[in-house]
């Protein structure tokens, strides 16, 4: 083992060897680093000398396991991680993805100790992972689409139908989908790791330089917006007209406040100022589960202006719906019997209910409104979010009229006129 060597910067650097491979640690001291090299001494002599260990680390601070050297097993490290971080208020479906990676997790590195997995088996699982999911996927709408083939047309629904007229994009985005998946069970990982690492549970964090995989665009995400799926106001009106009535206020606060199906579900009649014509969104309902939670975000905690229009279709509902909540239908329904059918009577294509949000924010910027503006509205954590995702309706508006545009500033500053000075005369 070699000796801590002093670097330009004051730093000590440590070069040991560890399971076969050559690790490099620096320290502030050179009393830390030697405090090191005795943990190293005796984690490679018998067990007889973890005691020692443990008090060179804690005499200098450094990160020493609360476990004897190798003892800890990947699926303990698991189970002592929940017992911590998932009894806490999560959200069902962070839950629901936590449970999955750790699925794959323990799949891979059961029965493993600790100490013993590095960068490249989480690479490798990453990219298994990726291969596996991707099949898998494939495999699942290849099978979803034989099924709906095999069903006489006459006996097809307006869903099954919608789903065979997409089959080529629904098999592209099923190719598309291990990457995500995969970059879930790594951040999963390097939060265990963490965790691990602060309670002295591992020495090492293997995941430091494991990458996530850049995840493809989802052609069928909700925040990807599909110009074709845009209503213009005239569509939206023919729309409302074919909703049945007790609906229409549920479409109509949709396409008029950009409002996520989750907060329109989870708005309170306590929630809405008349006098202001504002409404404040706070809550949001799981379709799965019903649970209302806040929005994920302070910026998603947001009031909303109402057009007059729409306080006076609300008025109405109210009427209709004297308890607590403004909307109380099932979302698993409404999308099948209420959402799908209405498109399909006014004559529309089929659409996502997430486009409502897109088309009420491609109206905001069609009629100019600031892009920080549509971004508080729409409860945008970050302006550049909405820029990002609406960036080519800010370049169709842009593009047109800047000239213009300048030219009557330039005179509305000037006082009606831009003053040209004389230039001076010249002799000869």
């Amino acid at each position: 083992m070699r000796k801590p060597t002093q670097k330009k910067n004051g730093h000590w650097q440590l070069r040991y060897l560890d399971n076969g491979k050559i690790r490099e640690r620096s320290f502030r001291t050179r009393r830390e680093a030697d405090a090191f090299v005795k943990l190293l001494a005796a984690a490679e002599a018998d067990k007889g000398h973890f005691e020692q260990m443990l008090a060179a680390g804690r005499a200098v601070g450094v990160n020493v396991p609360q476990e004897r050297p190798g003892a800890l097993k990947f699926e303990e490290l698991v189970e002592k991680w929940r017992a911590s971080h998932l009894t806490t208020e999560l959200r069902q479906t962070t839950l629901k993805d936590y449970r999955e990676s750790l699925k794959r997790l323990l799949a891979a590195f059961r029965g493993r100790e600790v100490r013993s997995i590095e960068a490249e088996d989480l690479e490798r699982l990453r990219n298994s992972t990726i291969k596996q999911i991707a099949a898998e996927q494939v495999a699942r709408v290849a099978r979803k689409l034989a099924d709906i083939e095999r069903k006489d047309v006459s006996k097809r629904t307006e869903p099954e139908r919608a789903l065979l007229a997409r089959a080529e994009e629904l098999r592209a985005v099923a190719a598309k989908t291990g990457p995500r998946a995969a970059g879930k069970m790594i951040g999963c990982a390097k939060t265990l790791w963490k965790f691990a690492c602060a309670r002295k549970l591992a020495t090492f964090n293997p995941t430091d330089g494991v990458r996530k995989p850049k995840a493809a665009r989802q052609l069928d995400s909700v925040d990807t917006v599909v110009d074709s799926n845009i209503l213009t106001p005239s569509e939206c009106e023919r729309l409302l007209a074919a909703t049945p009535a007790e609906h229409r206020c549920a479409v109509q606060f949709l396409f008029q406040t950009g409002c996520r199906l989750g907060e329109l579900r989870g708005l309170a009649w306590t929630d809405i100022d008349w006098a202001s014509a504002r409404v404040l969104v706070r809550r949001q309902r799981s379709g799965l589960t019903g649970e209302l939670t806040q929005p994920k975000t302070e910026a998603g905690t947001r009031w909303i202006e109402l057009p007059a229009e729409l306080v006076t279709e609300l008025k109405r509902h109210r009427l209709r719906t004297p308890g607590e909540f403004v909307f109380t239908f099932d979302e698993r329904n409404w999308r099948s019997r209420i959402w799908a059918p209405s498109l399909r009577r006014a004559g529309l294509r089929a659409i996502r209910i997430h486009d409502a949000r897109h088309t009420h924010a491609s109206w905001l910027l069609a009629a100019g409104a600031d892009i920080v503006a549509v971004s508080r509205r729409l409860g945008h954590a970050d302006p550049a979010v909405t820029l990002r995702v609406y960036s080519h309706f800010v370049q169709r508006r842009g593009a047109a009229g800047l000239g213009d545009q300048l030219a009557a500033f330039i005179a509305r500053e000037c006082g009606g006129g831009r003053k040209v000075a004389a230039e001076p005369a010249r002799e000869g």
